[in-house]
């Protein structure tokens, strides 16, 4: 099986942050599948992501998540940022390295629920978006309740998760690394055609936004760069006879 390793210092800190919010949690006493609830989330599988670290809190549900778990939301993002992006926090509040205690060992350990076929089924389908470099690879999870999940990780530097699939009893969910449900089905096979369709339409979209940037940049470059270029060249086209006349 081949398994996406993050940057190590982006991995650590993003355990970490994960270590953290379930300590929040626990502390509020809330269960993943309240706190979802509470957030709006149809399942509770994009926290069990994000506390195991292959996830990051959305930025437009900082606030939300800091409230349900009793920490002022400002002070929450802070924390979070300085997980997420060390040195923009360091840049932003002066302040020094925190000193976090390590993701427990026991966390890593493969999680029991994954049939060996369905898992090699899914991992397959996520093969040709590793093999063009569109993904990193996969790991392995699971929720609180022992759910299993497959994390399938961005390319370097971040390696965010780009998509993660539950089994939920016999439900395979299938979410965005933002939470968002994109489909739901009770068949493995055909989950997994499902999981290659939107790893190529992720491509696609990339793709389609980068070619929509370079023609709105050409379009740019006709309607305001051109003309100006074009006008000394008028200018000398019209006066030009008359300076060489003078001479």
């Amino acid at each position: 099986m081949q398994i996406a390793k993050a940057e190590p210092q982006t991995r650590r800190l993003r355990k970490q942050a994960g270590v953290w919010l379930k300590d929040l949690r626990a502390k509020a006493g809330l269960s993943q599948i309240e706190l979802a609830a509470q957030l709006g989330f149809k399942y509770y599988t994009f926290v069990s992501q994000v506390e195991n670290g292959f996830g990051r809190v959305p930025t437009d549900s900082m606030e939300a998540w800091g409230r349900a778990l009793g920490v002022e939301p400002a002070a929450f993002a802070r924390r979070l940022l300085s997980f997420y992006d060390p040195e923009m926090h360091r840049l932003l509040f002066e302040v020094k390295e925190m000193s976090v205690v390590n993701f427990p060992t026991a966390a890593e350990r493969n999680p029991r629920g994954w049939h060996t076929n369905d898992l090699n089924q899914l991992t397959g389908a996520c093969t040709p978006a590793v093999a063009s470099g569109d993904a990193a690879g996969w790991e392995i999870g699971e929720t609180e309740t022992g759910d299993p999940q497959l994390y399938v990780m961005g390319p370097p530097p971040d390696h965010n998760c780009i998509l993660v699939i539950s089994r939920l009893g016999r439900l395979y969910v299938v979410e965005d690394g933002k939470g968002e449900v994109l489909f739901e089905h009770d068949n493995p096979m055909m989950v997994a055609e499902l999981v290659c369709t939107s790893l190529r339409r992720q491509k696609t979209a990339i793709v389609a936004r980068v070619a929509v940037a370079w023609c709105a940049f050409r379009e740019f470059i006709e309607e305001k760069v051109e003309p100006v270029m074009a006008e000394p060249i008028e200018l000398i086209s019209h006066y030009g006879p008359h300076f060489a006349a003078l001479a």
